[in-house]
């Protein structure tokens, strides 16, 4: 009887203890690359949708998740919902993920890995201003369309920029072998010569023969060349800022109330 009593104290006090939210609870648990809790989309939507994901993961080796919720589960911030979200749910480090919740009118884009490489702070903010308004009409399939729309893009424009900086190498390098080249022929021809190059004419007249009796200067004319200062612009390329997650994991992100 006591035994029955103990047992039935522990039930009553685990169900009415406070429940708190466990900084590594994402809220939503999923492997899927396109859960949609929030139901912002049709089923026909969500499975086009994974197709092109899987397209993207395919040929670029690049994780992309998007989720919708009706809550930020206790995190407090779209940041740190969608930050948990990706990293607790076992998707790659290399990715992005986009979330919407409608309840908190939160439009976010979260990346890690590479993905904080092919997404700096402006193209973050373009692929925002290019969703907004169709999240604000309620078409967010179409928001998600364009989102890949810009992964795609930004991950192809990473790649032919890495390619041209290693052309842009090669070509250094071939620039500095061909002065080495120069500088080496050319000493080596120095040597070669024996006949010296004479720059007075003393060795041609005979000692006591010429005297300069008068001397001047005459100046026929003078040019003064004037060009105006070139100031630099100061002009540098895009910034991604980034933070940690509770994960430990860095991130990049930006988002919008919508």
């Amino acid at each position: 009887m006591k035994k029955i009593s103990l047992m039935l104290v522990l039930c009553i006090c685990i169900l009415f203890t406070p429940k708190t939210v466990n900084a590594g609870n994402p809220g939503i648990y999923s492997t899927d690359v396109v859960t949609d809790e929030a139901d912002l989309l049709t089923d026909a939507q969500e499975e086009e949708l994974r197709e092109r994901i899987e397209k993207i993961k395919a040929e670029h080796d690049f994780e992309v998740a998007i989720v919708t919720t009706t809550s930020l589960y206790g995190k407090g911030t779209a940041m740190r919902f969608t930050d948990d979200y990706y990293d607790y749910n076992n998707f790659d480090i290399d990715g992005i993920c986009l979330m919407r919740c409608p309840e908190t009118r939160d439009l976010y884009i979260s990346t890690s890995g590479s993905g904080i490489d092919y997404f700096t702070d402006d193209d973050i903010d373009y692929a925002l201003d290019e969703m907004v308004p169709y999240v604000s009409g309620g078409n967010f399939y179409k928001a998600c369309n364009i989102f890949l729309d810009e992964v795609e893009s930004n991950i192809e424009g990473y790649g032919a920029e890495k390619a041209m900086s290693y052309l842009m190498a090669l070509g250094i390098c071939a620039l500095i072998g061909l002065f080495v080249t120069f500088v080496t022929i050319s000493g080596l021809k120095s040597n070669m010569n024996t006949a010296k190059l004479q720059t007075r004419g003393d060795n041609y007249v005979s000692k006591g023969s010429f005297a300069v009796t008068n001397a001047r200067d005459i100046y026929l004319y003078s040019r003064v060349s004037v060009r105006p200062r070139v100031e630099s612009s100061g002009s540098g390329g895009g910034r991604t800022s980034t933070h940690r997650g509770s994960s430990g994991r860095s991130h990049g992100g930006g988002g919008r109330k919508c």
